[in-house]
């Protein structure tokens, strides 16, 4: 919020460390309990794995809420601009330097919300910018980093995570990318 009223652009590490500080958080708090209630490998870490997959997780959202046409569908078109929210696309193509992007930005502050055709405008900056493709490779960086730190702590607990295994691979971006 600091930052959409303050129309400041944060960098890329002060997003990181919101999102590790808000939905990274709510897989500690959960996996925290669920640790204390574990019979087998209780003082496992797996606070690597679990920043890596929040950091997916919001990122993955924000990116499609810029690229689905059925988060369109369900949420409206590029909901997260009217919010104001400085998600890793826009952090992306703001470090570029766009006067209009910045012009956008502040239309959004006086009227609290964007018009179909600034959106529409907002997102081809992004698109020229590189900063779409830019997340969607940070998207993959992070699920292949997911998916090694998940082979690591299986190999540590010396057990196969199916259930995990199988919500990565619904949630994996080439099933939803084409």
């Amino acid at each position: 919020m600091y930052w959409t009223y303050h129309s400041i652009t944060p960098t890329e590490e002060e997003y990181l460390q919101t999102v590790d500080s808000k939905t990274t958080a709510l897989f500690r708090m959960a996996s925290r309990l669920l640790q204390g209630q574990a019979t087998m490998n209780r003082c496992m870490d797996i606070e690597g794995f679990l920043t890596l997959f929040g950091r997916y997780i919001q990122i993955r959202k924000d990116y499609q809420n810029l690229e689905s046409s059925k988060n369109t569908k369900n949420q409206g078109f590029c909901s997260d601009f009217d919010g104001g929210k400085y998600s890793l696309p826009l952090i992306h193509a703001s470090k570029h330097g766009s006067p209009e992007i910045n012009a956008i930005l502040q239309q959004r502050k006086r009227t609290e919300s964007l018009t179909t055709d600034l959106k529409i405008v907002l997102l081809s900056e992004l698109k020229a910018k590189g900063s779409l493709a830019y997340t969607l490779q940070v998207l993959q960086n992070l699920e292949r980093a997911i998916k090694d730190e998940l082979q690591s702590l299986e190999s540590e607990a010396e057990i196969k995570n199916w259930l995990l295994w199988r919500i990565l691979q619904q949630m994996s971006l080439d099933n939803h990318i084409g």
